[in-house]
């Protein structure tokens, strides 16, 4: 049941917002073997004057930005399972957007199963009633 929370900082006029929520959705299920009908992505572009890295706007560079957050059942994930996420949640926002700045960065949070849930029931109470 992942919450997948994307934010891009972009000049490209395009924006292809069904496509990474796809994407990102795909990796969940393909690199972390989460579910694909309780997986929630939530995209959003940002105007890249608002985007600094380094106390530089995005706007002069010319790269798109982003920032992937995304929450997942703590436990659920090895090392080696998060890591591949990571790094192929980056490989395909450049696909996608070409130029990517390296200062964009995906994070994993791993929360405890009680903690949070879905429909009214945690994740706690989902594992105990099987």
């Amino acid at each position: 049941m992942p919450y997948i929370r994307v934010r891009i900082a972009t000049n490209q006029t395009d924006r292809p917002t069904a496509k990474v929520a796809q994407m990102v959705t795909n990796l969940a299920v393909q690199a972390l073997g989460k579910n694909t009908a309780a997986a929630v992505a939530d995209v959003q572009f940002q105007d890249p004057s608002t985007w600094f890295v380094g106390g530089e706007s995005m706007l002069a560079t010319h790269e798109t930005g982003f920032y992937v957050e995304i929450k997942v059942t703590a436990g659920t994930n090895t090392r080696d399972q998060t890591a591949a996420f990571v790094k192929q949640v980056f490989e395909q926002m450049q696909a996608i957007f070409g130029d990517v700045a390296a200062t964009s960065y995906v994070v994993v949070h791993s929360v405890d199963s009680a903690n949070w849930g879905y429909g009214g029931q945690t994740q706690e109470y989902r594992y105990i009633h099987g």
